[in-house]
């Protein structure tokens, strides 16, 4: 699987600037944070476990700045990254972003992600947003179309050092060898597949073809949050 340096190395060079959605604050253990990265001529994200320094770093924990690691006290891992399509693909693997913003919502000023994109006919719109209660990352996303779609979904690279059980058609636990777990769940009609061979993990809103109606919007919804 050929991940975009940008992805697997946070210091590379890029044509945009990150946008972060941290759901904890830096004094908490095993925080998330979601960040951009340029793939061509769209934006993906990858999402980092942020990993107590007081344990071994890992060897895929790469710093994302000197900055952050320094005042959060945390080693960033890598635990999903989107796998990108083209701009020849009318319905590319994961939702073609083109704009990505991060924008302070409520009350509590929260980062909250938003996205906006287009391939062929068919708009997609997204959030990616934190919730430090639950220690969770939280994407939702549309997309509407005219035809009814050939695929729709969000496709991600599961690093190996991760190990991947699949719980259930709507739910995957990641358990890192340092003893921390995560679980990724989907929200309604939207089952997940992991392919072990590949390291990619697909959630895939179920289409009906043959009941769709022109201009019509399929949202799908997962929730990654820390299981221990």
């Amino acid at each position: 699987m050929n991940i975009p340096s940008s992805v697997t190395d946070p210091l590379a060079r890029r044509s945009i600037e990150y946008a972060d959605c941290i759901p904890n604050d830096h004094s908490s253990s095993g925080a998330f944070i979601a960040r951009c990265y340029a793939s061509g001529d769209r934006i993906g994200h990858c999402i980092w476990w942020l990993q107590d320094n007081g344990s071994e770093p890992v060897a895929n924990a790469i710093p994302l700045t000197e900055s952050l690691v320094h005042s959060a006290g945390k080693t960033p891992v890598l635990i999903l990254a989107s796998i990108e399509g083209n701009a020849n693909q009318n319905w590319p693997e994961s939702s073609p972003f083109q704009q990505i913003v991060c924008e302070n919502v409520g009350a509590g000023g929260k980062p909250v992600l938003l996205a906006v994109g287009m391939a062929g006919k068919a708009h997609w719109s997204a959030t990616i947003e934190g919730d430090s209660m639950t220690e969770a990352i939280a994407m939702d996303i549309a997309c509407r179309t005219a035809a009814a779609p050939e695929r729709l979904g969000s496709l991600y690279h599961v690093p190996t050092i991760w190990k991947a059980t699949i719980v259930s058609n709507n739910s995957v636990l990641l358990e890192h060898p340092d003893g921390m777990s995560a679980t990724i769940d989907s929200i309604g009609n939207a089952p997940l597949h992991f392919d072990a061979a590949l390291r990619t993990l697909l959630i895939q809103p179920t289409i009906d073809a043959t009941h769709h109606q022109r201009g019509q919007t399929y949202r799908w919804r997962y929730v990654l949050r820390r299981s221990i």
